[in-house]
């Protein structure tokens, strides 16, 4: 039996050529499936990028320079209540900006979690310019 595979993909769309947006796919059956715009709640004017989905599928992390961020790139979070997480059209509430000390002033982005979703890693410009991993 094959897990399903869901790939998130960063990348400009035909109907806003400028800012990158998130879209999904899934693999499943040998076969992907179309990519899924996540909508214009994930997907806001602004460019959304290097998501991640928690493991239960129901938690998405990613970068954007939306408004009410705290530097040139956040992390945000959004959540969905789905009964089938794997149902890649289940609706996102309004992503939370996860705030200090995740984000600085500096650049914070790609994050990433660990494997039991105890730990968030992510790369950050704060504190002298050098982009590094925390």
């Amino acid at each position: 039996m094959l897990v399903p595979f869901v790939l998130l993909v960063a990348c400009r769309v035909e109907s806003d050529p400028v800012a990158v947006k998130v879209q999904a796919t899934s693999f499943a059956n040998s076969e992907w499936s179309e990519p899924v715009n996540l909508g214009p709640v994930v997907n806001s004017s602004s460019n959304e990028q290097n998501a991640t989905l928690a493991r239960d599928g129901l938690s998405l992390y990613f970068s954007s320079n939306r408004p009410g961020g705290s530097g040139p790139l956040d992390i945000w979070v959004a959540q969905r209540v789905c009964t089938d997480p794997d149902d890649l059209a289940c609706a996102w509430q309004a992503p939370a900006n996860l705030g200090s000390p995740i984000n600085s002033a500096g650049a914070d982005f790609a994050p990433n979690l660990s494997r039991d979703g105890h730990l968030l890693f992510f790369a950050s410009s704060r504190g002298g310019g050098a982009t590094d991993i925390f």
